[in-house]
């Protein structure tokens, strides 16, 4: 994950400017969006006063007065939240500008929240820095004290330093990035659970996940996420989170501050590769399913190879994600969004589209009446990162989805299937899971049985009916349907060779 940068380069110059500075949004074309079905007696007090206004005799003062309280009652009104800080765009790699992990990874997801007009139907959230006792719930006073020294450094020492550490880079203003970027998650989950808003996104850098409780790791400098539940679970008393990190590298930080916690239900989808895939290791395996009280509450699902599609998360995501979250019943939800798992990313080297991203997270918004948090993580193809969030924050609004099946590779179906049997005796939603291991040969020849007849009576179907026909077949039986679907993507009415029917068993 290091990429190899020489100290030799002209240091990069520092910007106090931004061209993704939230503050600057211009708000004055916002439409006034009421609910259907509002009663006067259900408007906040601003808007009756607003009602009550002569705008027929108001002077220009008073026109201004009433387009101020226009704007104020739309922002209350406004149910996602966003939170960003030009101040994480300074921390930098000092002789590389091209490193990955760069500051424009935040500036043009800005850009395009803006042009796109999707930042103006968000609440602009408030950033703050992180304390040192909301630190210190995850990490160490030693990590605390080497963090703050990075400030008086010159680049020399600077340099080392980062030698000194698995894939990091620090310049004099790495600290003041990173207690901005974990402050600012940790402030977006107070408006969330003040009930000022219900769900929102950060925009934030360095990320977090990688980071252990007494050294950064992996471009992290302090547990973003961990930092924002502790903070969650002292002050709001909640018993039940959710943290679920589609970023394509396992958070094994993350992992370890709740692997004895069942307060938080940890789950990851990341590339595995047998162990050899960064952070590496066996911590990032199927079979670490937590311990203690925590044990259970701890699900890796680990592809092994590259370019796992939307099929493959889809899949993950209806067989074992879905069910158990349900089950767990969340209070509230946060994903560590790493975007390194989609399409173009030069380290992920996957193929998730932002219409999967945008999936999954309204499907998230259904639990825990929609207070669902994103955070943002990896991620190094700029445009990937910018739609990939957008997607999710569309999500967040209650923008329609589009389905996407659940196909899942040969590969993906037995990291699934791993995963499902290190995890299943912990959940009653998975009871099916072991007995499919001690299914009799009488049970086998019933489920062959049955794919025999649905393929029959396809063949029927085909028969039955031209090429140019088979547009048109509609079944009651939802394995035909899905089998003569498949069957229509490839053939036209122009086709002569005769069709193939290729089928998995398993899938009926």
């Amino acid at each position: 994950m290091n990429e190899g940068c020489s100290p030799e380069t002209e240091p990069v110059t520092e910007s106090s400017n931004c061209e993704g500075d939230i503050n600057s949004v211009n708000i004055e074309n916002i439409d006034l969006v009421v609910e259907m079905g509002s009663s006067s007696s259900q408007i906040p007090g601003v808007m009756n006063n607003l009602m009550k206004l002569d705008l027929h005799n108001s002077s220009t003062t008073n026109s201004v007065e009433v387009e101020e309280k226009e704007c104020s009652y739309i922002e209350c009104r406004k149910q996602t939240g966003l939170v960003y800080d030009d101040i994480m765009t300074r921390h930098h790699h000092l002789f590389c500008q091209a490193h990955p992990e760069r500051p424009n990874r935040i500036i043009h997801t800005i850009d395009v929240l803006k042009e796109s007009k999707v930042l103006s139907q968000l609440k602009t959230v408030v950033s703050r820095d992180v304390t040192m006792e909301e630190v210190l719930t995850c990490h160490n006073q030693h990590h605390w004290k080497f963090l703050k020294s990075l400030t008086n450094m010159t680049n020399r020492e600077l340099y080392q330093t980062g030698e000194c550490y698995d894939s990091i880079y620090v310049n004099n203003s790495t600290y003041h990035a990173a207690v901005r970027a974990a402050g600012s998650l940790v402030s977006l989950t107070e408006e969330v659970l003040s009930g000022k808003i219900r769900n929102g996104a950060a925009v934030i850098r360095p990320p977090g996940h990688h980071c252990e409780v007494d050294r950064p790791m992996g471009f992290c400098f302090l547990g973003n996420v961990p930092i924002a539940c502790h903070y969650a679970l002292n002050n709001y008393g909640l018993n039940r989170i959710l943290v679920l990190d589609w970023d394509i590298h396992h958070g094994n930080g993350t992992q370890d501050m709740f692997y004895n916690d069942n307060r938080v239900l940890y789950i990851s989808l990341h590339r595995y590769d047998n162990g050899n895939f960064y952070p590496g290791g066996t911590r990032m395996s199927s079979e670490m399913v937590g311990e203690g009280d925590g044990l259970g509450y701890n699900l890796n699902i680990g592809w092994n190879g590259a370019h796992k599609t939307d099929g493959d998360y889809m899949a993950a995501f209806y067989s074992l994600i879905l069910p158990i979250v349900s089950e767990y019943d969340p209070e509230l939800v946060f994903v560590s969004a790493g975007f390194d798992s989609g399409r173009f990313d030069p380290l992920g080297k996957c193929d998730v589209t932002s219409e999967c991203y945008g999936l999954m997270t309204s499907y998230l918004r259904n639990l825990c009446n929609g207070r669902v948090i994103i955070a943002l993580e990896g991620g190094y193809n700029l445009t990937t990162v910018a739609e990939g969030m957008k997607a999710t924050i569309e999500a967040l609004l209650g923008e329609p989805q589009s389905s996407i099946p659940p196909l899942p590779s040969a590969s993906a179906k037995q990291s699934i299937q791993v995963a499902a049997q290190c995890i299943s005796k912990y959940w009653q939603c998975l009871w099916f899971v072991d007995l499919e291991d001690e299914a009799s040969p009488d049970e086998t020849a019933v489920a062959t049985s049955k794919s025999e007849d649905v393929l029959n009576n396809v063949s029927e179907q085909l028969d039955a009916k031209k090429p140019e026909q088979l547009n048109l077949f509609k079944s009651e039986n939802k394995e035909e349907e899905l089998i003569m679907s498949q069957i229509e993507a490839s053939t036209s009415s122009d086709n002569k060779e005769p069709v193939k029917i290729i089928t998995n068993t398993n899938l009926i």
